[in-house]
């Protein structure tokens, strides 16, 4: 029977189920159709039999402009298909575009995307030297999705034996002005979270530890809260055998105010201080038990003193 047909208008028609090899060039100013039935067997090969490791089967699409522009569609593959009713759909496609043809700055991206709920959707996109997911990237990665009451990434680690399951780590500059990580709002308009690159870290809201109860309404103190509400609970401050571990009370940013009051814990000499106005020792429990206080001693309604061994100002 009949295996290649070339009719009037230039067309190429090859037919029957072996294999067409052609040695040279194959250019299609139209539509050029390659069909079969046959699960598990290409409609197209390409065959590169040299036994050089730097040459390899090649596929080009070529668009051939005296006056390419930005925005100009190279090329495209489509995987086409039909829906349920029998309509012929785009399930995914891969998309070259021109970015900028300007001599030694020329610049391309290619666009992968999918088919999610009837709608061809932008799926991942590289684009000189960046990749977006969900969006044309402005970052090295760049994602962004409107994904409603879900995740926009997670990272899991599937490894199960222990002391070799590791998440994510995050590398970047070493002074104040830099930062490893930072977490803002969804408009971008108040950075909620930042770790600096000098290891400071910055909460713009409350932090809550071991707990996910509220305090701030109950009692106006909440802005750390540490503990579960069961069990014995506590914050440790771990200073040197010879240094001062302690709190600091501020009213403002300028001198005194901004160490106003003192709980301080001496480890030199083991004896606990407690500062006012400014940094002036009001009273010293020291380590034989003894307490000496700076000023008065003053009763609001009654003290009893079951010991003499009391010290004002000295």
């Amino acid at each position: 029977g009949e295996s290649m047909r070339i009719d009037n208008s230039g067309n190429l028609a090859v037919k029957g189920t072996g294999t067409s090899t052609f040695a040279g060039d194959v250019t299609a100013s139209g539509t050029a159709t390659f069909g079969g039935a046959i699960y598990g067997e290409a409609e197209l090969v390409l065959t590169n039999t040299s036994t050089n490791a730097s040459e390899s089967p090649v596929l080009t699409l070529k668009r051939d402009s005296a006056s390419p522009a930005i925005n100009d569609l190279m090329g495209m593959i489509e995987f086409k298909g039909e829906d349920t009713m029998g309509a012929s759909e785009t399930y995914a496609d891969i998309t070259c575009k021109l970015e900028d043809p300007t001599h030694t700055l020329e610049g391309g991206s290619l666009r992968f995307r999918t088919m999610k709920a009837g709608t061809i959707t932008d799926t991942f996109e590289l684009d000189r030297g960046s990749v977006g997911i969900g969006v044309t990237p402005s970052h090295p990665l760049h994602v962004a999705t409107g994904n409603d009451n879900g995740l926009v990434a997670e990272f899991q680690n599937t490894e199960t034996t222990n002391d070799r399951n590791f998440g994510v780590r995050i590398k970047a500059g070493s002074t104040s002005v830099d930062y490893a990580l930072q977490v803002q709002d969804h408009d971008a308009a108040n950075t909620l979270f930042q770790v600096s690159g000098n290891g400071d870290a910055t909460f713009t809201g409350k932090v809550l530890v071991g707990t996910t109860q509220d305090f701030e309404a109950l009692n106006g103190r909440g802005n750390l809260v540490v503990g579960s509400g069961s069990g014995n609970e506590g914050i440790t401050l771990y200073s040197g055998s010879s240094s001062t571990g302690g709190f600091v009370f501020a009213d403002g940013t300028s001198g005194s105010q901004a160490y106003m009051g003192q709980i301080n814990y001496e480890h030199s000499d083991n004896s606990m201080r407690f500062l006012t106005n400014g940094g002036t020792e009001a009273l010293s429990l020291e380590s034989g038990q003894n307490a000496r206080f700076a000023g008065e001693i003053k009763s609001i309604n009654q003290m009893t003193c079951e010991y003499s061994d009391i010290s004002a100002g000295t």
